[in-house]
């Protein structure tokens, strides 16, 4: 593999959308070419925060795949570490903090009829018992704590909130790290911030170069460049996006870390572009 660009033709009987699944097979090739060309570094992977991006393993850490009790339909998660910064445990309690702990019963539990199973919310909440203790002190049996927006309020919440699943990292994230790499993502709603927004509108730009030239060959009597059919939109659309060479991206880079400076003084956006332009 020479090239990681993946061009799908989403649609009914065409190419699927852009899912983690082609999402993780277009990384793999990406590293390996990094790899093969620059053998012994590391790369800095930076992404913007799409649903793909941020897809979670099938194993992930992720209380939306868990029911209450054992079994049922619900997700086999990862062998996760108990948070060491949990309440300590009341005295004469087990301090299970550290430890690392499973989220599946072992094949050869004592109960035939829990062995392989997922062990759910309730299970897991138990096994970190300075946790469980807080709970039942706080919830007392209630569906909800008295206090409207409570940590404590349910199983649900106190297990979202604890440190190993508040601070899963996505597939893709952990892929990359295994492979030696460095994975950062940019902040939403900030395109100003996002070097890959400002490539796109290159990108873009080009393409409606390309169909000024069109209009003003097809009335000057000059070779067609662009005719509005998609077949020919197949055959620009990567010409666009090869338009844009290294030296042109490491302006949008540049002109991106000009605005964290400036908002990194505390500046609103309207003198963060104008200390932009001056920079110019």
């Amino acid at each position: 593999v020479t090239d990681s660009r993946k061009i799908i033709y989403p649609g009914k009987n065409h190419d699927g959308w852009w899912d983690l699944k082609q999402l993780m097979d277009q990384m793999t090739h990406a590293i390996d070419i990094f790899e093969h060309l620059h053998p012994d570094k590391v790369a800095i992977w930076l992404f913007d925060c799409s649903s793909a991006h941020e897809g979670l393993a099938e194993d992930a850490l992720n209380v939306n795949n868990m029911n209450v009790n054992p079994g049922g339909k619900q997700r086999h998660l990862r062998i996760t570490t108990i948070p060491a910064n949990n309440p300590p445990p009341k005295p004469g309690r087990l301090d299970t903090r550290g430890q690392l702990q499973d989220m599946v019963y072992p094949a050869d539990h004592p109960d035939p009829n829990l062995r392989g199973l997922a062990k759910g919310m309730k299970a897991v909440l138990q096994e970190r018992e300075s946790v469980w203790d807080e709970l039942v002190a706080n919830c007392n049996g209630r569906e909800a704590a008295s206090t409207p927006v409570s940590d404590w309020c349910c199983m649900y919440r106190v297990l979202s909130l604890q440190e190993d699943f508040a601070t899963e990292k996505p597939m893709l994230q952990h892929y990359i790290e295994s492979r030696g790499h460095v994975c950062m993502f940019l902040p939403k709603f900030h395109c100003e911030l996002n070097p890959i927004e400002m490539l796109w509108g290159y990108a873009k730009y080009r393409k409606s170069l390309i169909c000024y030239i069109y209009c003003y060959s097809f009335f000057s009597g000059y070779r067609n460049i662009s005719d509005g059919k998609f077949a020919t939109a197949k055959r620009i659309v990567p010409e666009c996006l090869d338009m844009c060479d290294t030296l042109t991206i490491r302006w949008f880079f540049r002109k991106a870390w000009r605005y964290m400076d400036a908002y990194s003084c505390v500046l609103v956006f309207s003198i963060a572009v104008g200390i932009y332009v001056c920079a110019i």
